[in-house]
């Protein structure tokens, strides 16, 4: 039913990428990966119109593991003035093995954008995972 549901929704605003991105973790969460990854699939098929597909497109390359590519589009969504992919960005880089890249974009965010409760959450989990506990 839940699946039904689903579909029906993205049938009636296929626009909404942050949506795909929930019904994934929906399903992941409840043990149905293959049900979940064919909702990233239709989310990487929507047009690269907006900066929010690309940040999300960014994401879902992130859940496959994919940083090369997750990079590429928050690059992208960063290009179309998307400031917080700047964060998802960091965490790419992270995630790749590139620290300074990861340091560097979060200390651009510090210094550009206005403190929010995303991101100040972000940047303290991606200073955690740099065991960085006093900067945390």
């Amino acid at each position: 039913k839940a699946m039904t549901d689903f579909q029906k929704s993205l049938s009636l605003d296929k626009s909404d990428s942050e949506r795909y991105l929930r019904i994934y973790h929906c399903l992941a969460n409840a043990g149905h990966e293959k049900e979940a990854d064919s909702f990233l699939d239709l989310l990487l098929d929507l047009p690269d119109k907006d900066k929010e597909v690309l940040q999300a497109k960014g994401q879902a390359m992130e859940i496959r593991k994919d940083y090369k590519n997750a990079i590429r589009y928050y690059k992208r969504a960063l290009d179309k003035d998307l400031p917080e992919a700047r964060i998802d960005l960091a965490r790419a880089y992270l995630a790749s093995n590139e620290k300074e890249k990861a340091e560097a974009e979060i200390a651009s965010y510090q210094k550009s954008e206005k403190e929010t409760a995303k991101s100040l959450n972000a940047i303290g989990e991606l200073q955690m995972t740099e065991e960085k506990y006093g900067d945390a």
